[in-house]
């Protein structure tokens, strides 16, 4: 009824003004809509609104999405325009960085980004290797599932997890209040676009002097019904399954996921095996606001082989640390997490976007010196007010937002005898607190110059109650770090109209990490202070004017004081300091090339890809004792990183293949143990093929370390007793189906 009573009033409205109506903008393929559409025409420009939706009257109009081929018609009434995919600027992709959607070309920052081709050019369950083909960025698992990740920078603050990176899910923060980022619970398949950040970016997000990620997960699609079933099988007993469900009923659309991953490990005592559920609905009440909520679960349990002495390593690379799988060294994670997001169209020029969540989790830790069982609660938001003005015939772009945490913990220590807990010997509840308000300017200047001003006021607080210890009431503990101003400055001027010049200036923060505070066997650092640092950088990023090439060159320096580092006790814990400063110099250069690029052909399409990354890290102020470290390479960064990457599709058959280079990386401050550089390659094969206008089928075959190289993919630092490392496996195949209905 609603519907027929909408249709009247366009038509009533219509014949009486006979001036505006409304087209629709959709996605030719998903006939999903394409929000901030340029259309042009009768001296006009207007953008699409959230739900792919303008008012027009009757004339000749173009309507144009980056991504998407240009269509040019004539409208005398309500229409839906369909959008087809671009075949030749592939290479030209808007980004969402800094809360403001623009062309890559035009972001004065450097921010690459991961496609859903780029995510899924590996064994689906590599994000690891996904993330280490972006220049100035390494991911390492120093066992499966274990996780850490590192931005133009050192994985020292991070022995295990991701620290010192901020990471939001869908603009809602994932990162938890105390600084973790519990990223090992996620399944990549869940993903279809990673954007990161690099270097210092609290003008907008806060706390993280490495950077930000920002993960998209995939979008509803609009239709009746559809699904599609994936099964994984490799070496080392891997085998994965995954589901996923879509429906749309009018502006309700639906999906559901579901997978399961398990496998035996290439070491000793390496087994993991992870589920996650994930249930999204989104609703759109109207043309001017849009609701999205979510669902997640996961169940992560994976087995810690520890890290081997050369000794051992040499002796037998798949053996566990002596007493790993006595005592039964292994994580049990689970998490339910709830979100909320709502869009909401103010006018033309202004929108509004809140996100909520809330989170509970347990950790259940067994280890070789104790046990550790951890509970947690957390709540926060996310709400920007966007808008878009013109002064004179500058455009400005105006972006105020607050952001809030809020998080309960409920850490407790055991001894452990033979992998169960026993006499208890610390008990904490501790609570923190993260609050943060930004704004920043985007103004186009003309003549090709734009400019950016951002900054953020920041609010941490730690409090930590002891409840036991060692069988001892404890004491109350509160740790409030000074409040933080974290300002950006950048500039970016159009050289030609494929060359695009920027420069900038940040400022970054990190307070230390709840686990970094309170370390793993229970005890706490009272005198850790937070990391501050400044980043200079200069950059020019190249599109061709047929988007067949494109290319970006680095060029930041670094200034880090109060540098965290870490060192190892007799009893193997890991113990953190502040040192001096660290100066990281760097050079970052990414080239594109689509060789091929013909619809309907034969050989449909060729990509060839290179990246590289040189890092000139240093301690420039260090002294522990009676050593002085200034001047030693900063322990974890591989000075040189190269990554080659080639994809061929032709008659239906897709090939991708990637090459990666990583230097020797220094694995102590003295800089007496090195890892050995290695090459890694990986090959994937795979073929669609269609049995009816319902059914597709996708089979895949691959190898990864096709040279068969002994490596590790993050080692330990500054071990104690010369446990240093970590080995990755050896040549490995993979293999499986995709149906798609």
């Amino acid at each position: 009824m609603r519907i027929i009573f909408t249709y009247c009033f366009i038509l009533f409205n219509t014949l009486c003004h006979g001036q505006t109506f409304e087209v629709s903008i959709q996605n030719a393929q998903t006939h999903e809509p394409i929000a901030g559409a340029v259309i042009r025409g009768n001296d006009t420009q207007l953008l699409t609104d959230s739900l792919g939706v303008a008012s027009v009257s009757a004339g000749v109009y173009s309507f144009q999405k980056l991504g998407f081929q240009t269509e040019t018609l004539e409208l005398n009434g309500e229409q839906i325009i369909f959008l087809n995919k671009s075949t030749t600027r592939l290479n030209e992709v808007e980004i969402n960085a800094y809360e403001l959607t623009q062309s890559w070309k035009e972001v004065a920052a450097p921010v690459a980004f991961l496609s859903d081709k780029d995510l899924r050019r590996f064994d689906d369950t590599q994000v690891v290797q996904a993330f280490n083909t972006l220049t100035g960025v390494r991911m390492e698992e120093r066992s499966p599932a274990s996780f850490r990740l590192n931005i133009r920078g050192s994985s020292l603050r991070a022995p295990f997890g991701v620290r010192n990176v901020k990471v939001y899910w869908d603009g809602i923060p994932f990162t938890e209040p105390e600084g973790n980022t519990p990223f090992n619970l996620l399944d990549i398949s869940q993903f279809d676009r990673v954007e990161v950040i690099k270097g210092p970016a609290g003008s907008i997000y806060g706390a993280g002097t490495g950077g930000v990620v920002t993960l998209d997960s995939r979008v509803p699609e609009t239709t009746p019904f559809g699904a599609d079933l994936t099964q994984t099988f490799g070496s080392f007993g891997l085998n994965r399954s995954e589901l996923n469900l879509n429906s749309s009923t009018g502006a309700v659309a639906y999906q559901a996921h579901l997978s399961h991953q398990s496998a035996e490990g290439y070491r000793d005592h390496s087994a993991m095996q992870r589920t996650t559920a994930l249930l999204k609905m989104q609703f759109a009440p109207d043309k001017d606001r849009l609701f999205r909520f979510l669902i997640a679960y996961s169940d992560l349990q994976y087995q810690i082989p520890g890290a081997l002495t050369l000794e051992q390593l040499n002796e037998n690379r798949r053996m566990a640390r002596p007493g790993s799988e006595d005592q039964n060294s292994s994580i049990h994670l689970r998490s339910l997490r709830l979100g909320m997001n709502h869009e909401y169209q103010i006018n033309e020029n202004w929108d509004w976007s809140q996100s909520f969540y809330g989170s509970m989790s347990f950790f259940d830790h067994p280890f070789i010196l104790d046990y550790k069982r951890d509970s947690r609660q957390e709540v926060g938001f996310r709400t920007v007010v966007r808008g878009r003005e013109t002064i004179g015939s500058k455009r400005l772009d105006l972006t105020i937002g607050a952001e809030g945490q809020f998080g309960r913990l409920n850490a407790r220590n055991f001894g452990n005898v033979s992998g169960q807990a026993d006499t208890l010997r610390f008990d904490d509840e501790i609570t923190s607190l993260h609050l943060m308000t930004f704004a920043q300017a985007n103004m186009d200047w003309g003549r090709g110059f734009r400019g950016t001003l951002g900054l953020s006021y920041n609010y941490f607080t730690y409090d930590i109650f002891r409840l036991i210890d060692f069988g001892v009431p404890g004491q109350p503990l509160q740790r409030r770090f000074e409040p933080q101003l974290a300002p950006r400055l950048a500039l970016s001027k159009d050289i030609t109209s494929q060359i695009t010049a920027f420069a900038s200036i940040s400022y970054g923060f990190s307070p230390p990490t709840i686990q970094e505070v309170r370390t793993n066997e229970g005890s706490i650092n009272e005198d850790l202070e937070a990391e501050r640092g400044v980043s200079y950088e200069m950059g020019w990023k190249y599109l061709s004017t047929n988007s067949r090439w494109i290319g970006e060159l680095n060029v930041f320096s670094f200034t880090l004081d109060e540098t965290i580092t870490t060192r190892v006790n007799e009893q193997g814990v890991v113990l953190f300091q502040n040192v001096g400063s660290t100066l990281q110099n760097g050079v970052e250069f990414m080239l594109k090339y689509k060789v091929l690029d013909r619809v309907g052909a034969s050989f449909t399409s060729f990509d060839l890809g290179v990246n590289y990354t040189y890092h000139d890290f240093v301690f420039d102020d260090y002294q522990r004792g009676d050593n002085d470290f200034s001047g030693n390479a900063l322990t974890g960064v591989a000075p040189h990183i190269f990554v080659l990457t080639a994809d061929l599709e032709s008659y239906g058959f897709m090939l991708n293949f990637t090459h990666n280079f990583t230097d020797a990386i220094p694995l102590n401050d003295q800089n007496t143990v090195f890892s050995d550089a290695y090459h890694f390659q990986s090959v994937r094969l795979s073929k669609e093929i269609k049995f009816s206008s319902y059914l597709d089928m996708r089979v895949f075959v691959g190898v990864n370390n096709l040279l068969n190289q002994q490596f590790s993919l993050g080692d330990d630092l500054n071990a104690f007793g010369g446990r240093f490392f970590q080995p990755a496996a050896e040549r490995n195949y993979f293999g499986g189906l995709k149906l798609v209905f």
